[in-house]
Parts: C-alpha cells; sequence; structure tokens
C-alpha cells in the first residue's frame, strides 16, 4: 500500500512538473510544429524530459538507499537492497515518470502552430 502511495504522488508531482515545464516552453513547441517537426517528435521530447526528469531523483535517490543499508549493517541490523531490486525500482520509476508526462504530450499534440505567430 505504502509502495503504491508512493508511485501515486510520485506520479501527479512528476507530471504536474513536466506539464508547467511544457506551459512555459509553449511558444517553442508551437514554433516547432509550425516548421514541421512530427507529433511524433515532439511527443517523444515532452516523455523524454519525464524520463529524464525520474532519472535526476532515481539515481540519486537509490545511492542513498546503499549508503542507507551499509549504515544500518555497520550498526549489526539486517537491511537487503540487491542490485535487482535497485534496477526495478529505477526501471519503475522511469516508465511512472515517462507515463506522467502524457497529460503534457495531450497539451503539445493539440496545440495550434499558427498561435505563436498571433500578437
Amino acid at each position: 500500500l505504502t509502495s503504491a502511495l508512493a508511485v501515486a504522488v510520485g506520479t501527479v508531482i512528476v507530471g504536474q512538473t513536466i506539464y508547467a515545464a511544457t506551459n512555459e516552453h509553449v511558444g517553442e513547441y508551437g514554433t516547432l510544429k509550425a516548421i514541421g517537426m512530427s507529433d511524433a517528435a515532439l511527443a517523444a521530447v515532452v516523455v523524454g524530459q519525464g524520463i529524464i526528469a525520474g532519472g535526476v531523483g532515481s539515481v540519486p535517490g537509490s545511492a542513498l538507499g546503499v549508503l542507507v543499508v551499509k549504515v544500518i549493517r555497520s550498526h549489526g541490523l539486517e537491511a537487503v537492497l540487491d542490485p535487482g531490486l535497485i534496477g526495478v525500482t529505477l526501471l519503475g520509476a522511469l516508465l511512472t515518470c515517462g507515463l506522467a508526462a502524457a497529460g503534457s504530450v495531450r497539451r503539445v499534440l493539440r496545440l495550434e502552430p499558427a498561435l505563436v505567430f498571433r500578437t
């Protein structure tokens, strides 16, 4: 239950962050669309931003997790964090962040290219 809640909260936070970044650069996306960039390429850019955001958070978080396990073990307690679990967690986080960008992808795909030329 805690893991599901963490995934849900993380998805919402990353989704809001990517959506804000997309809205901040809507003019640039409109320009790219106006000069002929395909919808698939625009969607790949937005999803790529989500994956980068996931990596920026997940890699240091995983490193911190490894450090915490070492500290716990140094105090004579048992803790398990194997590389397979770290890999699955990183993959899950990147997938979740990519999916969180879906709302922003819809915003970019519905964008009217002529919008950037209006004053």
